[in-house]
Formats: structure tokens, sequence, C-alpha cells
């Protein structure tokens, strides 16, 4: 697919699209076949598709992704009980974290993503 065929799946700018797609082919991950002036991005290969398949059977494919592991505030993403059971049995010391005062995740700024954006919608 193209980038602008790729952003309005994913639902977000051609832009947006265009710069992930520029890291995830400098990973090797994705290559590209030029045909005139269009760019299709695919997997670089077979590995590269196990790996996604398997990432999705641990995330679990099409759930909620909140799963108690966090849970909105305001802006930012605290993490909740669970989150925080998970990461100290990885040896994560969540105390001492929380006291650094730091956000443990943000919300996505992508315009796309902010409150009222009508995620129907088509700006491009």
């Amino acid at each position: 697919m193209t980038a602008t065929e790729l952003g309005y799946r994913a639902g977000v700018s051609p832009p947006t699209a265009s710069s992930h797609l520029a890291k995830l082919v400098q990973a090797k991950l994705l290559a590209v076949d030029v045909e005139g002036r269009y760019r299709h991005y695919r997997l670089a290969g077979p590995n590269v598709g196990h790996a996604v398949e398997a990432i999705l059977a641990l995330a679990g494919e099409g759930e909620e992704r909140e799963e108690g592991v966090r849970r909105r505030l305001g802006r930012d993403f605290v993490l909740a009980a669970r989150g925080k059971a998970f990461l100290e049995g990885l040896g994560v010391d969540v105390e001492k974290a929380e006291r650094q005062r730091r956000a443990f995740a943000r919300q996505c700024l992508d315009w796309t993503e902010r409150p009222g954006y009508p995620r129907n919608a088509i700006s491009w």
C-alpha cells in the first residue's frame, strides 16, 4: 500500500504516516517498491510477519488495551494496581519512579487523537 492508503486506514494524516513508515524502513521492518511516482510499502520479509503475528497474539488482537494496567488521569496515564504488580515483577522499582514526579505515559498529542476529533472525518 502507499503511505496515503496506510495513513487512511490507520486514521492519521499522510505526513504522520510517511514519518512512521520512514522509520520502519530505516529499521528494515518494511521495504519499499517504487512504481513510477508511487511508493508501495510491504513487510521486509516473512520473519517480520511472524514477529507481528506473535506480538498480536500476546497483546490480544482487537481487545481493549486498558486491561486494568493503566488508567487515564487528565492528559496522562497512571499505573493501575495490575500495572504496578506487573512492573514490580520485572524488577522495576515503581515507588522510586513515582517519586520522580514524571508522567508514566502521556496521551497521544496527534491531532487525530484529541478529544472531540470526529473519528470518521477525513481531513486530507
